[in-house]
């Protein structure tokens, strides 16, 4: 049924109503709500897809109208759907409006768990709509760690929220991370990074023209004139704050959430030694309180204009006030404590939580990059396992091509015998002539191209020591010098004379180290074995055997060369 409702879904035309509220909702959300209030008994006609998109954004609507979601009680349902059902980008809307939810309920700990799960679904890649949210997203993030009272926590999110709206080009909300993480410094105590951030702060908002937001922010500044006596600054900067933030009227009245100021204006005539107007500021302080923390501040100011004065009776009842509200504040905290603690202790449990989830998400890319890897390991192994069987070949010949060597001597020996018997016995004659006959069946096996007729005449050269000695350097890897190598040219010279005459033909043109390519090649050398004697790479010798071929004999390639040199 479920999979039937998806389709019908898709299949169908989206809801005028449903469409026109989504057009309105990221510029005039009061508008998107009013067309949302409309359509809501239709909505409940809507397939099961439209249902939950009208809810969602329903939420939405809200979060950006600042009205309190504590009363939403649809959300879970909601992000169950879109757990299922949705892509990144809707399962990234539901965790953040379920986290704004928890938010209104008070339940921290929650809240950032919907919060983070929202920004891990986060595509931030995506449209400048994605980033702005991802921005907003990391903005409460850091709002529910700073009122934990978490501040580096705090100023983490506050950054990355401001790195999110630079890249979406949000400026207003990139300087807005920056000054809530101001106060998060200040939170800390960390007074020069929090007058810093200030400054920047005020400098950015005039920069983009926010002349409102500038003053708005004046607050960190005007206390730090004050705290160092600088009240000619001090007082224009007040002047500033009260015309042209928009947080006060006509009459210099502060508007309700912002009665804290009254506390500057008190401090600042307390500096001033005008004890009377800062004990009316405190008074207004007290009277438009909203928080212990107001209602302390102006008990304490009223108790220091009152002991500067010396009025006794005065000093006695605000120094009493001030005891007990300073005893609630405390209360307050400690229980606030508590709760944080308690909070900290859920929150990393969420966090786990959320860990295994993304660790979940993360199995199939695991999975494909071990897959990868094994390939890779098969192909490696796979080459070395040719290069090493490619290797025993190699070895193999060589061990072939001396085995040949020493049947070759074996046959010069026992051809000198046969001939120093000549004028022996003829049963030993006869003997000798079948060893020689054998052994030359033993060596045609190791050379098929050779001619069994002219191995009497080339036997003295395959035998002679300077052959013999080069097989030796050969086997050990070790290059002939060049008097072995002028040596081996003067005994095939010797005694392969139209062999080494053919050669050298001046037609040919052939090099020191072809003209021995061509002698040692002619002597039954293995190329391994010339690639010793020469210094030469394998590669090397192969082109070299190739050239040779092309240029002697005309033929292409290296495989016909032996057979061509034998034949000479």
């Amino acid at each position: 049924m479920a999979v039937l409702g998806i389709v019908s879904c898709s299949l169908s035309h989206k809801p005028k109503g449903l469409e026109r509220a989504e057009s309105l909702v990221d510029s005039f959300p009061d508008s998107a709500m009013t067309v949302l209030s409309n359509i809501r008994g239709e909505a409940q006609d809507y397939g099961k897809g439209y249902r939950m998109e009208y809810l969602l954004l329903y939420a939405e609507t809200m979060n950006k109208l600042f009205l309190p979601m504590d009363t939403i009680n649809f959300m879970p349902e909601v992000l169950k759907y879109y757990e299922r059902h949705g892509d990144n980008r809707d399962l990234t809307m539901a965790n953040y409006m379920m986290g704004c939810v928890y938010r209104d309920k008070g339940d921290s700990p929650m809240a950032l768990k919907c919060l983070l799960d929202a920004a891990s679904c986060a595509d931030t890649m995506g449209r400048e709509a994605d980033l702005n949210r991802l921005s907003r997203i990391y903005g409460q993030i850091g709002m529910l760690f700073y009122k934990q009272r978490l501040p580096q926590k705090a100023i983490s999110a506050w950054k990355t929220s401001g790195r999110y709206a630079l890249i979406a080009g949000d400026t207003l909300t990139a300087i807005q991370s920056m000054e809530f993480a101001g106060h998060a410094y200040s939170l800390m105590g960390v007074k020069d990074s929090t007058i810093l951030m200030a400054e920047k702060v005020y400098r950015e908002y005039k920069i983009i023209g926010r002349e409102d937001y500038a003053a708005a922010s004046l607050s960190t500044l005007i206390d730090h004139c004050i705290e160092n006596g600088e009240l000619d600054k001090g007082r224009k900067l007040i002047d500033e704050y009260i015309h042209k933030s928009g947080l006060a009227n006509a009459q210099g009245e502060i508007v309700p959430g912002h009665e804290m100021f009254y506390r500057i204006r008190g401090k600042f005539y307390e500096k001033e030694n005008k004890l009377d107007s800062a004990a009316y500021y405190y008074r207004k302080l007290i009277a438009q309180s909203t928080s212990l923390n107001s209602l302390e501040s102006g008990y304490r100011g009223l108790l220091n204009v009152y002991s500067e004065k010396g009025v006794a009776d005065s000093v006695t009842k605000y120094a009493n006030l001030f005891a007990d509200t300073n005893d609630s504040m405390s209360l307050s905290l400690s229980s606030a404590d508590v709760t944080r603690a308690q909070a900290l202790y859920d929150y990393g449990e969420y966090q786990r939580i959320a860990d295994e989830k993304s660790l979940a998400n993360s199995r199939f890319r695991l999975a494909l990059a071990c897959v990868l890897i094994l390939i890779i390991v098969f192909s490696f192994g796979s080459y070395l396992f040719i290069k090493r069987q490619k290797a025993k070949r190699q070895k193999r010949m060589l061990a072939l091509w001396n085995k040949y060597a020493e049947t070759s001597r074996l046959y010069d020996l026992t051809l000198k015998d046969m001939r120093m018997m000549e004028l022996g016995f003829e049963d030993a004659k006869n003997a000798k002539n079948e060893e020689i006959r054998k052994l030359k069946e033993a060596l045609s096996i190791y050379s098929e191209y050779s001619n069994e007729e002219n191995w009497d005449s080339e036997q003295a050269l395959m035998g002679n020591a300077v052959v013999i000695r080069l097989h030796d350097l050969a086997k050990k890897g070790k290059p002939a010098s060049s008097s072995e190598s002028t040596d081996l040219r003067n005994l095939t010279r010797l005694l392969a004379p139209n062999f080494y005459n053919y050669i050298i033909d001046e037609k040919f043109d052939l090099s020191e180290r072809e003209v021995l390519v061509c002698i040692l090649t002619r002597l039954h050398f293995a190329p391994a074995e010339i690639g010793n004697l020469l210094n030469l790479k394998k590669q090397s010798v192969s082109n070299l055997r190739s050239d040779l071929n092309k240029k002697i004999f005309r033929a292409t390639g290296a495989r016909s060369f032996n057979a061509n040199i034998y034949q000479i």
